[in-house]
């Protein structure tokens, strides 16, 4: 019998689906579970949640967008973050979300594959935070699992995606020179 595999997402990426609000040049990008607004885009200007910090014109976008959410303006339509193929696969996928901070495993570990992107980052964490996180992240895949770890940088992708043999992560692949925290996960899973 073909081997199912077991999917983890983490952060942002274990929503299913989303709402999507349009008007005019904006679009808002609302997750399902609440009132979260995970990406903002007014024209040529998008801003996704993780750049609020660091701009007073993504806050005051966020804001202006929280109203138009709010007061119904905007065009409503439900988007889906999951294919329809990997929806209904039944038992075959499944999704969790884990504290790889924590270190707590999620239930049914470890996994054939962890996708872990826009969370394992030097900008949110220092090098032992990511490095403890790495470590958490080495024991949650299966032998002959795979674990993909990246970084969206504006318009371009970094990551890079791994194979465990035994305790051992080697790189299979990288994506535009692979993720800035790579040599942090070879370290302690080699």
């Amino acid at each position: 019998t073909r081997r199912g595999v077991q999917v983890v997402m983490t952060g942002i990426d274990k929503h299913m689906e989303a709402d999507l609000w349009r008007f005019w040049l904006w679009t808002v990008v609302v997750l399902s579970d609440g009132d979260f607004i995970y990406q903002v885009d007014c024209g040529p200007l998008s801003f996704s949640n993780a750049q609020l910090e660091g701009s007073s014109l993504a806050s005051v976008l966020f804001r202006l967008a929280r109203w138009l959410v709010r007061s119904r303006l905007l065009r409503h339509q439900r988007i889906l973050f999951i294919g329809p193929r990997a929806r209904s696969a039944g038992n075959a996928v499944r999704f969790e979300e884990g504290d790889m901070i924590g270190g707590v495993l999620p239930g049914g570990g470890p996994f054939d594959v962890v996708r872990v992107m826009n969370v394992l980052n030097l900008a949110y964490f220092d090098d032992a935070t990511v490095e403890a996180a790495a470590r958490t992240l080495a024991g949650w895949v299966a032998d002959g699992g795979l674990l993909l770890i990246g970084r969206s940088d504006g318009d371009t992708n970094r990551a890079t995606l791994f194979c465990k043999t035994g305790p051992t992560l080697w790189v299979v692949d990288r994506l535009n020179d692979g993720s800035e925290v790579e040599r942090h996960v070879l370290a302690v899973a080699s």
